[in-house]
């Protein structure tokens, strides 16, 4: 009779034992589940907040558009190397790219610089080629004085500041925190540039802390 009850008593333990070991297993699942649920969650809401913001935009209240979030525009034209027009909301804003310069192409009583051509071109082909084009505030002014946006510009998830400077097209220039988010980035793709002297940065003294020197090509 005891050798009865002592069998029974194991074979209701391992009962037991594989009940807890399926709520476990259960609620791990349902841990999983419910953190991939809020991932997605945040990451819709984060869009869900960046297109309510762009809904609330007049044209002129910067302030209700976020900041180190990438906001997808309508490019409209172009202008130059650093400067383009975009239409947001129905809105068309003319955009200052952050912390770089490009030599001058359009500006008045100033001739066409060296290399000015060759990064007007290339920001016109990268912007009109993209599938998307989204623009990003930094922590400092929305605009500048002039009334343009300054702003970074994203082609399908590339930084075009990027790209210009270490294609050697623009200089890292103009740099005021606390918009300095990608200072560090450009700066790096800059030295490299330097360091294999391309376009701007092919001939000595030509790009100078104020700009350019022309002078060197006449």
């Amino acid at each position: 009779m005891k050798r009865i009850w002592l069998a029974l008593a194991v074979v209701v333990l391992g009962l037991a034992g594989c009940g807890q070991t399926q709520q476990s297993t259960n609620h791990s699942s349902q841990q999983s589940q419910s953190s991939e649920q809020q991932a997605t969650t945040s990451s819709t809401s984060t869009s869900a907040d960046v297109a309510d913001a762009v809904k609330q935009f007049t044209g002129r209240n910067f302030n209700v558009l976020p900041r180190l979030k990438q906001i997808p525009v309508t490019f409209v034209r172009h202008v130059d190397g650093d400067t383009s027009v975009f239409r947001l909301n129905g809105h068309q804003l003319k955009a200052r790219y952050l912390l770089i310069d490009t030599p001058e192409t359009v500006k008045a009583n100033t001739p066409v610089m060296p290399y000015g051509m060759q990064a007007s071109n290339y920001t016109h082909n990268a912007l009109n080629n993209a599938k998307q084009v989204t623009i990003m505030f930094d922590r400092g002014d929305y605009a500048d004085k002039y009334d343009r946006i300054l702003v970074y510009v994203f082609v399908d998830g590339q930084l075009l500041q990027k790209q210009l400077v270490e294609k050697g097209l623009a200089r890292v220039a103009y740099v005021f925190a606390p918009s300095t988010t990608y200072l560090q980035e450009l700066n790096r793709a800059q030295a490299q540039a330097k360091a294999k002297r391309l376009n701007i940065w092919s001939k000595d003294g030509y790009v100078t802390n104020r700009g350019f020197n022309t002078s060197l090509y006449r």
